[in-house]
């Protein structure tokens, strides 16, 4: 997929952090992890694929255009812009697994999202899924 309008208006309005913002991300790196700094500084721009994007894939996998899914998990999903933007619109049921506990926490805060800041590459879940996998009728996905 190339470049769309929503791409191309997302790299023109897009707001970059500034030196100050990187400075402090810098000092904070000395006391948490990236993507904890990364979330008390709101400092998350992203753009992975537009919705227009999304459906084009989906239908390339063979799902019917307009097709309205039970439940979509967000593996890594940060903050919850992509899944508010582009899985809300599209299931029933949302969840956003984060190792970042304050990434989760903004996720939580969108209010259309369940957030767990779970870790699902950890040993500890083989053969018994985090609850809120099993939540959503998924355990299988652990």
């Amino acid at each position: 997929l190339g470049p769309d309008a929503a791409t191309e208006h997302f790299l023109e309005t897009c707001e970059l952090a500034g030196p100050l913002k990187l400075a402090a991300h810098q000092v904070l790196r000395s006391f948490v992890n990236h993507y904890d700094a990364v979330a008390m500084l709101k400092m998350y721009p992203l753009h992975l694929l537009s919705a227009a994007q999304l459906d084009a894939l989906l239908q390339a996998a063979g799902a019917e255009p307009g097709r309205r899914f039970k439940a979509a998990l967000d593996i890594g999903g940060g903050d919850g812009s992509m899944a508010s933007a582009l899985l809300s619109p599209r299931a029933d049921a949302v969840l956003i697994t984060e190792t970042s506990k304050r990434m989760a926490k903004l996720a939580a805060a969108k209010g259309t999202l369940r957030a767990a800041n779970v870790d699902l590459s950890a040993d500890a879940y083989r053969g018994n899924p985090p609850r809120e996998l099993s939540a959503l009728g998924r355990p299988d996905l652990a």
